[in-house]
C-alpha cells in the first residue's frame, strides 16, 4: 500500500501510516481486489485482469476553510456570514450557521489549509466529504473551478470571475482577527496561488 498522505510503501493491512500518521483508505492499497497483481497508484483498472478499482478512483478531498464576513453593502455575494470550503475540483459557498462555526472554529481555530494542516487535522477532514457544506441550508451552493475564470483578492474583498473577466460574478468580505487583521487576507493569498495558480 502506498500512503496518499506522505507516499511512502507502507504494509498492506495496515489502518495508518507509520510514518505521517495518516489514516489507510482503500484508495492507497496497490493490489487489485480481484485478481491480487500489483496496481499502478492512481488506476482504475487492473492490467492483469482488467478488473474495475472502484476505491482507487480519486476522490473529492477538503483543500481549505475560510471564513467571510458578513456584508453590509449590497455589492456581496452573501448578506450573511460564510465558510467558503475549496475542495479538490470546487468551490462551496456554505452559511456559517452556529453549529457549523462552532465545530470548525473549535478544530480548525477558525481556517484550515490541508497542505499546512498537522497530520492530526488532515486526517479529520480528510475523513469529512466536502458535500457537508452543501448540506442543511438552501443558500448554499457550489461553483466548479472549471466555471472560474479569474479570482482576485484586495484589500480584504475576494472577486470570483466566470463568464466576464470585466464584473465579478461573486464577491466576499474575508474575515479578519482584530489582533492581525491581515493575517486572514495573506494565508487566502498564499492559498489561492498554491490551489488555483492559473486563475489567480
Amino acid at each position: 500500500m502506498i500512503c496518499s498522505g506522505c507516499g511512502i510503501q507502507v504494509r498492506e493491512g495496515s489502518k495508518f501510516c507509520p510514518s505521517c500518521g495518516a489514516r489507510m483508505r482503500e484508495t492507497d492499497r496497490s493490489s487489485c481486489p480481484q485478481c491480487g497483481a500489483e496496481l499502478r497508484l492512481g488506476s482504475s483498472f487492473c492490467s492483469s485482469c482488467g478488473a474495475r478499482d472502484m476505491a482507487n478512483e480519486e476522490q473529492e478531498e477538503i483543500l481549505g476553510i475560510f471564513w467571510m464576513a458578513q456584508g453590509g453593502q449590497g455589492l456581496l455575494t452573501t448578506q450573511w456570514p460564510c465558510i467558503l470550503c475549496f475542495s479538490t475540483n470546487r468551490l462551496i459557498v456554505a452559511k456559517a450557521t452556529r453549529i457549523l462555526a462552532r465545530l470548525e472554529f473549535n478544530t480548525f481555530g477558525g481556517g484550515y489549509i490541508r497542505s499546512h494542516a498537522s497530520a492530526r487535522d488532515r486526517l479529520k477532514m480528510g475523513q469529512k466529504s466536502p458535500d457537508v457544506y452543501l448540506e442543511g441550508n438552501l443558500e448554499n451552493f457550489a461553483v466548479p473551478y472549471s466555471d472560474i475564470n479569474a479570482v482576485e483578492l484586495e484589500n480584504g474583498r475576494l472577486s470570483i470571475f466566470c463568464e466576464d473577466l470585466g464584473v465579478p460574478k461573486y464577491r466576499f468580505l474575508v474575515a479578519q482577527s482584530r489582533s492581525n487583521p491581515e493575517r486572514a487576507s495573506k494565508a487566502l493569498e498564499e492559498f489561492l496561488r498554491e490551489t488555483l495558480p492559473d486563475k489567480v
